[in-house]
């Protein structure tokens, strides 16, 4: 199944949002995503750097990394590579993630490089396609034209799900950018001293911009009351396409983030996904309960009617119609690791199912690797999601 023909369009976003500059994502007209763009201090995620070995640690599995900013960075190795790297061994890592607190950054030997279309990969020399793209015809073609692709040492080439339909050229002049860029960092990391930024693909506003697909982008609207003639000047030298979709909310109004809010209910949206109880329009209500380990979701129903076979059909209509609600309220919380929801009860497998089809295909456009196993023995629904980013409450402060 082709991707890009079914998966949903996203409206991106960007405005003020209690004084500090945000984004979100809107999709069916509800808000799937919202976070706060701040201004990274110290080395950020995607920020590739010039390290210097300390030590490694066997019984951590992994070395611990001067990067410039005074606290060791953690870099996690498998066993068979610890003897790759000794003390006082100079490379560019990649920052996974940022320091919190006393805690220093997470970082990896293994870089990458990202187009719309294709990932250059240092440290894993091989050509991918992504697994999304299932037709074995196009990803034979796919492979073709990446096997056309430079070649450095060291380095591999992925094929991204966006690169469905995409012409060979196109995707021979991305990789041709990639390994010009990376071709800039070897130069720059032979003279420059321990800590020095090698590359950062671009402001964290870009970076939020290009976190949604190209083909997926429907519009991204900019609140009129920003300094958009900045953001539209970096996106001009670095992502033109994205620019083109490119439209600007009540241009000079000061009040233009506080109307873009109210126009697609985004404070109403955003205290519903911090609030534990959540109403639904058919009398019912879901309770999320977020714990260290995982993460509950329990279905309730309204008051029910009827014969018992009536009962078990309106029960069934009723876990069907909370599916859409509940996908949307994980992903916008960013709800991550194990999660349990606790349907109502139904008797028929057939009925388990149905539901279960009907929850897989309402994660079929979360950006999230998202698996679910199905029912346990218990009757309750289990979910495994990938954790990327803390929950929405503690980003924006709650």
């Amino acid at each position: 199944m082709n991707n890009k023909m079914t998966a949903a369009p996203i409206r991106v976003m960007v405005f003020e949002y209690l004084g500090k500059l945000s984004g979100a994502l809107m999709e069916r007209e509800e808000l799937v995503d919202f976070r706060l763009i701040e201004t990274q201090e110290g080395p950020g995620p995607g920020e590739i750097l010039l390290g210097r070995i300390l030590q490694t640690n066997p019984s951590l599995q992994g070395a611990f990394v001067e990067i410039g900013d005074g606290k060791p960075a953690f870099m996690p190795l498998e066993k068979e590579e610890l003897p790759q790297y000794k003390s006082g061994q100079e490379l560019p890592v990649e920052v996974k993630k940022a320091s919190v607190g006393q805690k220093g950054c997470t970082v990896s030997a293994c870089f990458s490089l990202k187009t719309d279309h294709v990932v250059l990969s240092y440290g894993k020399p091989y050509i991918g396609v992504s697994q999304k793209i299932t037709d074995p015809k196009e990803r034979k073609r796919l492979r073709e034209a990446a096997e056309a692709f430079e070649k450095r040492e060291t380095v591999g080439y992925v094929i991204r799900t966006e690169s469905e339909g995409i012409e060979a050229f196109r995707l021979q002049k991305e990789a041709s950018q990639l390994a010009a860029v990376y071709d800039r960092i070897c130069q720059k990391a032979r003279y420059s001293p321990v800590g020095s930024k090698l590359y950062q693909s671009g402001s964290q506003l870009l970076e939020y911009l290009r976190a949604v697909p190209l083909y997926r982008t429907q519009e991204i609207v900019f609140a009129g009351d920003l300094p958009t003639d900045k953001f539209m000047e970096e996106m001009s030298l670095s992502d033109p396409e994205r620019l083109a979709k490119v439209r600007i909310f009540e241009e000079n109004d000061k009040k233009a983030s506080q109307h873009l809010q109210e126009v697609f209910r985004i404070p109403s949206q955003l205290q519903e996904a911090l609030d534990k109880r959540v109403w639904l329009d058919n009398g019912g209500y879901l309770f999320i309960e977020q714990t260290e380990a995982l993460c509950a979701i329990d279905v309730n129903t309204g008051k029910l009617s009827g014969s018992h076979e009536e009962k078990q059909a309106a029960i069934e209509a009723f876990n069907l119609a909370v599916v859409p609600k509940i996908a949307q309220q994980i992903r916008l919380r960013e709800l991550s690791g194990i999660l349990l929801i606790d349907f109502v009860d139904m008797e028929s497998e057939e009925a388990r199912q149905t539901v279960l089809k009907a929850l897989r295909k309402a994660f079929d456009d979360d950006m999230r690797k998202t698996v679910i196993y199905g029912f346990t023995k218990l009757q309750l629904l289990e979910i495994a999601r990938e954790r990327k980013d803390r929950p929405l409450a503690a980003r924006i402060g709650v």
